[in-house]
């Protein structure tokens, strides 16, 4: 199984309502994480692009993975 994100692509911020009917659309989907407007997924491709089919402004992108070095540390040097 992959990962996917779940996106809404409409002109303003999705209503509750709209969010409601996706997400009793993906009821047999493992949802992840979400935020408004958006859901990390994992389940198949072909699966989600089926459930996404008719559902106006909501865009199935693949999720990405993405490593990020610690920051640096900086040395204080003692007072002369």
């Amino acid at each position: 199984m992959a990962r996917f994100v779940i996106v809404y692509q409409g002109m303003q911020d999705p209503t509750p309502v709209q969010e409601h009917a996706l997400r009793e659309r993906l009821q047999d989907v493992k949802v992840l994480d979400h935020t408004p407007g958006a859901m990390l997924v994992e389940g198949t491709s072909s699966r989600l692009r089926s459930l996404l089919a008719d559902v106006p402004d909501w865009e199935l992108a693949t999720a990405a993975t993405v490593r990020v070095r610690p920051p640096r540390r900086s040395r204080l040097k003692a007072a002369a």
